[in-house]
């Protein structure tokens, strides 16, 4: 591994312990993991979306299962845990490649652009959202490849999951946002970095 990798993980336990949830909220996600069971060895996928179908001049491009799925072909397992704020594309992955075992958290999803740029909660239950948040951490952990776009939340899976083949799909590519997802807006941020 990077050397800071090694230097990021001997640390891992004191944060954890220094910043770990109340009691009530380890059992909740404790419980809620337990019901979840996801084979090894396994990949992740993270589409994000929500951002991605919005009509504005910031809005992310928007990705197919296809392309994560092409970017992965190599390293992909069957079992793929699917992580995504949209149910079409659960539907999408089902749909299009039956001959993979897609799992995914059973949570109330928006479908496309419908929760708009700041309705983050669409089951209209923060709690539950939160559970599903710490849930998603725990449970990526004995997976082996992580496939997505540019994103942090993607960078906190790969915190999670540790030394595992990692596939950004908007790698190498200057053109990670779109206008009316028609045109191409060329960036240029100092966070857009491999990894």
């Amino acid at each position: 591994p990077e050397p800071y990798r090694i230097l990021e993980t001997k640390g891992k336990w004191l944060q954890e312990y220094a910043t770990r949830p109340q009691l009530w909220l380890r059992r909740e996600v404790y419980e809620y993991t337990k019901s979840v069971n996801i084979p090894k060895p396994c990949t992740v996928i993270h589409v994000r979306r929500s951002d991605a179908v919005l009509d504005m001049p910031d809005a992310r491009k928007y990705h197919a299962i296809s392309e994560y799925i092409e970017s992965g072909r190599d390293v992909i397992t069957k079992d793929i845990f699917l992580l995504t704020d949209d149910q079409n594309a659960i539907e999408e992955a089902i749909v299009e490649y039956p001959e993979y075992n897609w799992i995914y958290l059973n949570r109330t999803r928006f479908r496309g652009a419908e929760g708009g740029w700041e309705n983050q909660i669409p089951s209209d239950d923060p709690k539950q959202e939160v559970i599903a948040i710490l849930s998603t951490f725990k449970l990526v952990r004995g997976c082996d490849v992580l496939i997505h776009t540019l994103g942090g939340f993607a960078d906190q899976l790969y915190n999670q999951m540790g030394d595992v083949t990692r596939i950004n799909i908007d790698e190498d590519k200057e053109n990670v946002f779109h206008q009316s997802n028609n045109e191409t807006v060329v960036i240029s941020r100092p966070f857009f970095k491999r990894h």
